[in-house]
């Protein structure tokens, strides 16, 4: 969940020149300048997290001593990009999923031309851009990478490798071996393709820290669109891509999905959004005013309730997580599983859970660098007493796409969820078939 700055950042714009370049470029003469720039970038990060994170006793850490250990990485670094790894290693202590630094950006992009997300035990490809490395090597969507840069790619780690070679030490080239169904895996060696330009962070479309891993972000449209459905004998569909600011756009969803006798509420790739937007959103399935979790601040402890709206709807309820949904979308799905007025599909969440705020900061004055830190602001705690950071939800139903399931585009676990529907309506089975997805945008 957030409470993000609405404020667009242009990170290069005229008249300002972000020196911490892309790792590597600094000239020598140049690096002794940028340790003395990261060292006071630290120092601030540093100093924002003693002063706001939730946990006054920073987890029981030596806070001074590891900023001071920071440093010294920082003074024997050989590149910009070791450097600012210094300082997110400093926060990564924490072990907090929303508390992370968010380095400067730079005006050189490496694109690779792929996304992929642990599905089950496995890392798959789910998303291959046209004309871009990956297509000219021969991925394909649903093919399972093995190691990525001679690390395995792991589900509980593929998400921080990423981070750390697209974010944090993003090379030219890297070195895949990937797997096709049943062949032998395969070595393949992807050259980035660079582009250079102005980059402008828009901190509203930064829902949560973990979609700076995205290679495309927010720009991609496709990533903005939500999807609704009203399939046969009653069944509603509504996908949510994430709680946004304008809670009014989520009752809209609600409203054309009202006379439904079953729903289902899409969270796959959710990674969170605005308190208010999940208070109202919930409030469709809550007749009345229900205790969601408390946020425990520093100083504070807020009690999250529903808030009841029409149409509200009571019919049999089934969620569709995985492992990108996140934080609100957690919240969602393990309350009404929780509470019994839902079954869970899919794959079990990574538990990204606490409530955050975006402390954007700046560094200079004719040259200005902006950087920023997201962090945890309070601790998420269910009506039940049950905390999800780091524990995630459980579907009650687990399902994932085999390869070749993603790769011919069959989606069974809407096709699942349409199933048990069915079922709870005491409906016959009924042969699969694609939904028709009425697209809206945000």
């Amino acid at each position: 969940m957030r409470d993000l700055s609405r404020r667009f950042i242009q990170v290069l714009c005229a008249g300002m020149v972000v020196l911490l370049a892309f790792a590597g470029a600094a000239r020598a003469d140049e690096l002794g300048n940028e340790r003395y720039r990261t060292k006071a970038i630290a120092k601030t990060v540093s100093d924002e997290i003693a002063k706001n994170y939730y946990d006054p006793n920073l987890k029981g850490l030596d806070w001074k001593g590891l900023l001071e250990q920071a440093k010294q990485k920082i003074d024997n670094a050989k590149s910009v990009s070791e450097m600012l790894t210094a300082i997110y290693v400093m926060v990564d202590k924490l072990k907090d999923s929303h508390t992370k630094f968010l380095p400067p950006s730079t005006n050189v992009r490496l694109k690779y031309g792929f996304e992929a997300k642990a599905i089950g035990d496995d890392v798959r490809i789910y998303k291959i851009n046209p004309k871009l490395p990956a297509e000219q090597a021969g991925l394909k969507i649903g093919d399972k990478i093995v190691q990525m840069n001679g690390h395995a790619a792991e589900r509980f780690s593929f998400d921080d490798m990423l981070l750390y070679y697209r974010v944090l030490h993003p090379l030219p080239a890297w070195e895949l071996e990937v797997q096709s169904g049943s062949e032998q895996p395969r070595k393949v060696h992807l050259t980035a393709k660079r582009e250079d330009k102005p980059i402008v962070l828009d901190i509203d479309r930064l829902s949560d820290f973990w979609d700076i891993i995205l290679e495309e972000q927010s720009e991609n449209e496709e990533e903005r669109t939500y999807h609704i459905a009203n399939l046969d004998d009653g069944i509603g569909y509504v996908q949510v891509r994430e709680f946004p600011y304008d809670e009014r756009f989520l009752d809209g969803l609600v409203e054309r999905v009202k006379d439904s006798k079953a729903m289902i509420i899409d969270l796959r790739g959710c990674p969170g959004g605005l308190v208010d937007t999940l208070k109202g959103f919930a409030g469709h399935f809550e007749s009345t005013p229900t205790l969601l979790n408390k946020a425990i601040e520093r100083k504070k402890s807020e009690d999250i309730n529903t808030k009841p709206k029409k149409p509200i709807f009571t019919g049999p309820l089934f969620v569709l997580v995985d492992s990108r949904t996140g934080s609100a979308g957690e919240i969602f799905a393990r309350h009404f599983q929780q509470t019994g007025k839902a079954v869970v599909v899919g794959d079990p969440s990574l538990g990204r859970v606490m409530t955050s705020r975006y402390f954007s900061e700046e560094y200079g004055a004719e040259r200005i660098v902006y950087y920023g830190i997201q962090m945890s602001v309070g601790r998420v705690v269910l009506a039940n007493g049950e905390e999800l950071e780091g524990k995630g939800v459980t579907p009650d139903v687990l399902c994932n796409p085999t390869g070749d399931d993603m790769r011919e585009k069959r989606d069974v676990c809407s096709n699942k969820a349409i199933a048990l529907a069915r079922a709870a309506l005491h409906l016959p089975e009924q042969s699969q078939k694609a939904m028709v997805l009425v697209p809206l945008k945000n």
